[in-house]
């Protein structure tokens, strides 16, 4: 996942204009005025993300990006609610679009690449506790 956003912003960065800097920024402040609705927050997430990546006219590209948030968005919403990373997460969103809005390709890659590390690195922990559960249950039901 990782390697396919950054491909996708690296590409749509060359292609972002203020018109849809100004887009990006409406759907920021419309995730941010959802923080009561863990379920709206999350759609607006992706409205963002899926927005900033269809600025690089890839719909493949972008279409294997919604395949791979699909599998994780149940993840994402405990990693909001059970973890706290809600204000992290809409600090670093600024940020990116900060960057991509003054072009700096590399440095809005490094973000996005770290704010995606930072979700797996918040739901490792859990995740394996998870698993190791379930295997238990497996063997001793």
């Amino acid at each position: 996942r990782i390697d396919l956003e950054s491909r996708a912003l690296r590409l749509a960065m060359k292609r972002l204009d203020k018109a849809a800097i100004r887009g990006l920024k409406g759907l920021l402040d419309r995730a941010e005025g959802a923080h009561d609705d863990v379920t709206d927050w999350s759609a607006q997430n992706w409205a963002f993300h899926s927005s900033l990546y269809a600025a690089a006219g890839r719909p493949r590209l972008l279409h294997m990006i919604e395949g791979l948030h699909g599998q994780t968005e149940r993840h994402l919403q405990l990693h909001l609610t059970m973890l706290g990373y809600r204000e992290t997460g809409e600090r670093e969103h600024r940020e990116l679009l900060k960057l991509a809005a003054k072009g700096d390709v590399e440095s809005a890659v490094a973000l996005l690449r770290e704010h995606i590390e930072n979700v797996y690195t918040l739901l490792e922990p859990y995740l394996s506790r998870r698993n190791a559960a379930t295997s238990l249950k497996t063997l001793y039901p």
